[in-house]
């Protein structure tokens, strides 16, 4: 087994290994230690069964069960299909997913540690194959801050709500998750294992809302958070050299040089785990 790292910032490709079988203990640390390191790693070639596919990730610790339960798996509620198509009128999958930058579930009060993506479907327009998987390394854009940015940000905590997520004209999948609590996560997090701190904020489950225990005048200082294009608000925040922290903030998550272009991703059989929390 090899692991190649794909990019400065974010992935790495693991080679000479089938997931689809049980995995010695030792073979699976390296796996997982390439996972802390690499925060999103590829293995081409995959064939799985739904249940090799709940094996696998189950190795990476307990499951969550997503909210959009309509879009289970027919047998298998673990594991959520996402797809466009259309059968008898109704989709088969979730089409709406992946249309902004996102971490999957922030909104829960304890998120899970990843996901795991497999490719059954890949679709094509024109001979050129579509659904590029774009990652950006949230530590390597909060390795990037000022030391000042860095001291300001230090101990805020910002507001995730699951009904701010942005959906296509006419989607219904908001009805799944707007019920759901407001959650609060620090604006930066500590991976548990390798002690590198991230940025863990950006649209949909950020949202600027008011907060009563903040005076009005902090308040209208406060920062509208568009980690990319939705309103959000951390709660303390301030200006920083007359600019707000979404100028100083936002931009470095889309910034190109922390972003690592998963093209690797369109193709029949290629499964990718990413890191969704540290």
């Amino acid at each position: 087994m090899d692991i190649r790292p794909l990019s400065k910032h974010v992935g790495a490709e693991v080679s000479g290994i089938d997931i689809s079988k049980p995995l010695p203990d030792n073979v699976f640390q390296k796996i997982d230690d390439g996972y802390n390191r690499h925060s999103v790693l590829v293995f081409r070639d995959q064939k799985l069964t739904p249940e090799q596919h709940i094996a696998f990730s189950r190795l990476f610790g307990e499951l969550e069960v997503s909210p959009r339960t309509q879009f289970a798996l027919p047998g298998y509620p673990e594991i959520l299909v996402l797809s466009n198509i259309i059968v008898d009128g109704k989709p088969i999958g979730n089409a709406d997913a992946g249309r902004t930058w996102h971490t999957d579930m922030s909104y829960t009060r304890t998120p899970p540690r990843g996901s795991l993506l497999y490719a059954r479907e890949i679709p094509v327009a024109n001979g050129r194959v579509l659904g590029d998987t774009i990652f950006s390394s949230a530590a390597a854009a909060y390795d990037s801050l000022s030391p000042e940015l860095k001291i300001k940000l230090a101990g805020l905590r910002a507001i995730h709500r699951a009904g701010a997520k942005k959906y296509s004209p006419g989607s219904k999948l908001a009805e799944a998750v707007k019920d759901m609590p407001d959650v609060e996560h620090p604006v930066i997090r500590t991976h548990p294992v390798t002690g590198r701190k991230a940025i863990y904020v950006r649209e949909g489950e950020v949202t600027y809302d008011a907060v009563d225990a903040v005076p009005d005048q902090l308040r209208r200082r406060m920062l509208s958070l568009r980690a990319f294009d939705e309103a959000g608000m951390i709660v303390g925040a301030d200006l920083v050299d007359g600019r707000t922290l979404e100028d100083a903030i936002a931009t470095r998550l889309a910034d190109k040089r922390a972003a690592y272009l998963h093209a690797h991703f369109a193709k029949y059989g290629c499964y990718a785990a990413r890191i969704e929390r540290a």
